[in-house]
């Protein structure tokens, strides 16, 4: 995403992309009404704005994770908290269901800060090798 501040439509030189935002710049001296200005501050919440809105969907298209272990951990963990929403509508039956899908979301994330333990770090040294007879 780039940012066009433009007098007008034709200083645009390099091609626009649809997540561009192109738009009228020092509208306190050309007299426009639609645009931002730098020495009045005019236009520039709005312009904050769209640029949050097109970051915002980029951000819900690309992903967080670097690694897959990283995107496991991250569902893992969605997964667990979303359970423990669910489950607190009976939380008053089984309080111990939600406290469990809590620990299991912190277990999850813990993978991702390092804080791993031994029978983890084993786990998953093992299960990528095939001992044979």
């Amino acid at each position: 995403m780039r940012v066009y501040l433009v007098a007008d439509d034709s200083d645009v030189v390099h091609p626009v992309d649809a997540q561009d935002i192109v738009i009228k710049s020092k509208i306190d001296v050309l007299g426009e009404a639609e645009g931002v200005s730098g020495k009045t501050g005019q236009g520039v919440d709005g312009l904050l704005t769209r640029i949050g809105t097109v970051l915002e969907a980029r951000l819900q298209k690309d992903s967080l994770a670097s690694r897959d272990r990283h995107r496991v951990a991250l569902e893992d963990a969605a997964g667990f908290v979303r359970a423990a929403k669910g489950g607190l509508v009976s939380v008053a039956e089984y309080p111990e269901m939600v406290a469990e899908d809590l620990r299991s979301a912190i277990r999850a994330l813990e993978t991702l800060v390092g804080r791993i333990d031994v029978d983890h770090v084993l786990g998953e040294i093992f299960s990528s090798f095939c001992i044979g007879k």
